[in-house]
């Protein structure tokens, strides 16, 4: 029965390590730019299966994290603090399943120290230059990495007078040193080129920290060359702008003859029927009677139509008080003229073939003649 027991533990012990042996495998760490990661292999993994991921500065964890996926980031602890980013960096991968686990599989040393003896040289780039050549002489300027780059921003937070040294490289090599404060947006400098000699440059640098004892390098570029400028950038951009301008222009027209297409314009009025407008009659509703106007020197034929009319005169005239009593005086040279309408009768002597009525209206004629209507018929 012992025997049985111990034949079992040691076939499981054989097993463990037969399964932690081919997993991890591959462990590399690889920088591009700023960026840093770790991958490694695993073969007949489980779903189950995890890894323990610790990055090392010679015999100290500076992190440690557990991981599912084959591959991890180690970008911003890295980036951390400047001494950590130019330390001596390895990194440990181990396997963990249930309650086993693998042996520590260890990376290729890596550090942005050149002088560190490692297996990896991490590098930083340069932010994006450009060049702006006048003639015979330039102006190169980017962006302050210390500004540019987070990560460098992070790493350098307490070192305030840090500084950037890069050399600018024109013609065949003629080299220019310039530098650039931690404070400063974007860094600048300017180079002359020799005679028949392309306008290129490249650039190469070192992070300086305030104590000017280390150096974290800056890759050198690749040639950056820039185009002459001169007056004509300013005549081409007249131009650009005059052909901007008319295509403006041309769309505000074009807008305002569509609108002017799809509004609906209002009616015209009606035109005047000047024929319908003279053909037409008018009808009057009230009939008015002839009447006839009699003077002073002549009587009246009847005695009791002249005796109505003055009667008429003295009961609706709107004349009172002395204007009466000149109506009325025999020594007045004129009388008033007075409107009387001739009977049946008295058609043949008068013309009139109007019956007499009873004054409706009293006309004032001017100089006191006054005329009495009649109306119907």
């Amino acid at each position: 029965m012992l025997l049985l027991r111990t034949l079992t533990a040691a076939l499981l012990i054989n097993w463990g390590l037969s399964w932690a042996a081919p997993c991890p495998e591959n462990v590399v760490v690889s920088c591009e730019n700023l960026k840093i990661t770790v991958r490694w292999d695993c073969q007949g993994r489980q779903p189950e299966t995890s890894f323990r991921v610790k990055m090392m500065s010679y015999s100290t964890v500076t992190h440690e994290a557990i991981t599912k996926h084959s591959e991890y980031d180690l970008s911003h602890y890295v980036w951390k603090s400047k001494d950590i980013s130019l330390s001596f960096l390895y990194v440990t991968v181990t396997a963990l399943h249930g309650g086993n686990q693998s042996k520590e599989v260890e990376s290729n040393t890596f550090s942005f120290n050149a002088l560190r003896t490692i297996a990896t040289y991490c590098i930083l780039e340069f932010p994006p230059v450009f060049l702006v050549v006048d003639k015979t002489s330039a102006v190169v300027k980017f962006p302050n990495p210390f500004q540019f780059y987070d990560e460098i921003k992070q790493a350098y937070k307490t070192s305030a007078d840090s500084l950037l040294k890069f050399t600018v490289t024109s013609g065949i090599n003629l080299e220019k040193d310039a530098f650039c404060r931690k404070a400063e947006p974007t860094c600048t400098t300017e180079v002359t080129f020799p005679d028949s000699r392309e306008n290129c440059v490249t650039l190469k640098g070192w992070l300086i920290d305030d104590q000017g004892i280390d150096e974290l390098p800056i890759n050198q570029t690749q040639k950056i060359c820039g185009s002459e400028k001169n007056g004509n950038d300013v005549t081409l951009l007249i131009i650009l702008l005059c052909i901007f301008g008319m295509i403006l222009s041309v769309a505000v027209i074009v807008i305002c003859k569509v609108k002017a297409w799809t509004m609906k314009s209002p009616p015209l009025p009606k035109l005047l029927d000047v024929k319908h407008s003279l053909n037409q009659k008018y009808v009057l509703d009230e009939k008015i009677t002839a009447v006839t106007i009699q003077g002073s020197s002549e009587k009246a034929p009847h005695e009791e139509s002249g005796e109505l009319l003055q009667k008429g005169l003295e009961d609706s005239s709107p004349f009172s008080g002395r204007n009466r009593k000149d109506y009325n005086s025999t020594d007045s040279s004129v009388k008033t003229e007075t409107l009387s309408m001739s009977s049946e009768d008295d058609e043949m002597e008068y013309g009139s073939p109007y019956e007499f009525r009873e004054p409706v209206l009293f006309r004032d004629m001017g100089n006191g003649d006054v005329v009495i209507v009649y109306t119907g018929t």
